[in-house]
């Protein structure tokens, strides 16, 4: 990841993570708000070293049912 999700963290932009894991099926996606992605960055230290290009962000076993196949985030419950 680049330094967009730093710039965007306090937008409703989504991510869509595809785990292409298994090629002879459909992927696993994964809905992750930028704000959670800026999040890991600035934990990371990403947001204190401009002169980081890239960072790796990484979906944790405990978050990954969280924002596995959660179109929800996306739907406006208003």
């Amino acid at each position: 990841m680049g330094r967009k999700p730093l710039q965007w963290k306090d937008t409703k932009l989504i991510y869509v993570f595809l785990d292409m894991n298994d090629f002879e099926g459909s992927p696993t996606e994964f809905i992750v708000p930028v704000a959670d992605v800026a999040k890991q960055a600035i934990d990371a230290g990403f947001e204190e070293h401009p002169d980081w290009r890239i960072f790796y962000f990484k979906i944790s076993k405990d978050d990954s049912e969280k924002y596995k196949e959660n179109w929800s985030l996306i739907v406006d419950t208003e």
